[in-house]
């Protein structure tokens, strides 16, 4: 029995060292395009609800409560799709759990072009918002289950730059489609594309590194064969413990409790308390910044491209994240993110002249929203494979819940009239406490495979 386990043991570190040493071929660079198309509409998803808000106020008479309580849905959506996809996507695969989410995403964005009131609105956004929560925290997942180690960081700091891109995008895509064709065009523009990935995702492999905990080995070691540049080892045996299911009984036994549990417990208490707080300034950002240009007196299209430009520094930050992790390392470039992006917003709070305004904003959302972009890789490679789609996705819903206290808390505000001022200071004090958190509890991670990542923080 030892024996057998022990064989089994070795198979799997022979496939997933072969993953972790390979160089990057044409086939990763194949998958990871498909996965990043699907992030980039997540993101287009999440940040477009800023550019069609003020259009659906002035279509069903909101009251700004009402429009940030619409706004909150799809945060609210998010959430309970973050929240269940996790330990579903842990038992199904990673491959079924996105296949769910962009389906959901691709049905309910449809739905919303042609809901006909403000409470169908609501609903057809909130459900919208599921798929929403579920594709992000599988992202992470997959990218750094199949990327080699030299490149994982890398990857997956720099899907957060599709995903930010996805913003800018949103902008200009609002600025041409809402003034002449309305805001249910905005939504038609995220379905289609979104149904195009949906169908590539056919032709996707399931993780490796979840095909091992469900023993089944012939099928993981095809996937490596056709993405390693490492040759399998010739004196290596495999025919026996391609039928056991030994292995498989780690991924059965394993609680999500272990999220919590020893060395976990501050790690995760850590990234939670960064994901909240970048929730709250990337949401609260995205969603009322184009309807608080207007109240400055800026028209439409000049407040549509403002935001766009403003969150859209947010991909060059995590683009720059991803040519710096490797040598930096996640733990402080974190640090500098939030704590340089807070104190620009702070500034910026103070700044009145139009082009301060827009280039102190550009430069704050660079440092802040690309220390939002380490996280999730960080996020992404901090869990062991039984509980890893549960630890991403739960680490990633307080990022949701930020993005529901955010667009509803400002838009009261807005309605109270309280200078807008006010706003960027308190979301700067957030991004510095973000900054001393990122110090004092977190941990290093680049360089290391997500074995050894697991090694050590179980001892």
């Amino acid at each position: 029995m030892s024996e057998i386990v022990t064989t089994s043991q070795n198979h799997a570190v022979g496939l997933t060292g072969r993953l972790d040493h390979s160089s990057m071929t044409p086939r990763h660079g194949g998958l990871y395009v498909i996965v990043i198309l699907g992030h980039m509409f997540d993101g287009f998803g999440i940040s477009m609800i800023g550019y069609v808000l003020a259009s659906i106020t002035m279509t069903f008479s909101l009251h700004p409560s009402q429009s940030g309580f619409l706004a909150s849905g799809g945060s609210i959506g998010m959430a309970v799709g973050a929240f269940v996809i996790g330990p579903l996507t842990d038992k199904i695969g990673r491959k079924r759990g996105f296949m769910l989410a962009i389906g959901l995403f691709t049905v309910f964005s449809a739905l919303c072009a042609m809901a006909p009131s403000y409470s169908s609105l609501v609903w057809f956004r909130a459900f919208q918002g599921v798929g929403l929560g579920m594709y992000v925290p599988i992202t992470g997942t997959y990218v750094s289950e199949f990327m080699p180690v030299k490149q994982r960081g890398r990857a997956l700091t720099l899907s957060t730059f599709f995903w930010s891109g996805a913003t800018l995008l949103a902008g200009g895509v609002g600025a041409a489609l809402v003034p002449n064709f309305g805001w249910r065009a905005m939504f038609i523009v995220a379905a289609v594309p979104a149904f195009i990935v949906f169908l590539l995702w056919f032709f996707m492999p399931e993780s490796v590194r979840y095909l091992i905990k469900r023993g089944k080995w012939e099928a993981a070691e095809q996937v490596v064969d056709r993405l390693s540049t490492v040759a399998k080892r010739e004196d290596v045996a495999f025919g026996d413990v391609r039928t056991t299911r030994l292995d498989d009984e780690p991924a059965k036994h394993v609680s999500v409790a272990k999220i919590f549990s020893g060395k976990y417990a501050r790690l995760t208490a850590g990234v939670w308390i960064m994901e909240i707080i970048s929730g709250i300034v990337l949401y609260g950002l995205s969603t009322w910044l184009p309807s608080i240009f207007e109240n400055m007196g800026f028209g439409m299209v000049h407040s549509f491209l403002f935001s766009a430009v403003i969150t859209g520094s947010g991909a060059i930050g995590s683009l720059v994240g991803a040519l710096l992790i490797e040598r930096v390392g996640y733990r402080w470039l974190l640090v500098l993110g939030f704590t340089v992006g807070g104190i620009l917003l702070i500034v910026w709070a103070l700044a009145t002249n139009p082009t301060v305004i827009v280039v102190v904003g550009a430069f704050s959302a660079l440092f802040g929203v690309g220390a939002g972009g380490v996280v999730f890789a960080y996020l992404s490679s901090l869990y062991p494979t039984s509980v890893r789609a549960t630890g991403v996705a739960w680490g990633g819903l307080w990022q949701r819940v930020g993005g529901i206290i955010a667009p509803s808390a400002i838009g009261i505000l807005i309605g109270l009239h309280v200078p807008n001022f006010a706003f960027f200071i308190v979301l700067g004090i957030l991004w510095l406490i973000g900054g001393l958190v990122s110090l004092v509890m977190t941990r290093e991670l680049v360089g290391k495979s997500l074995e050894q990542i697991d090694q050590e923080l179980a001892q």
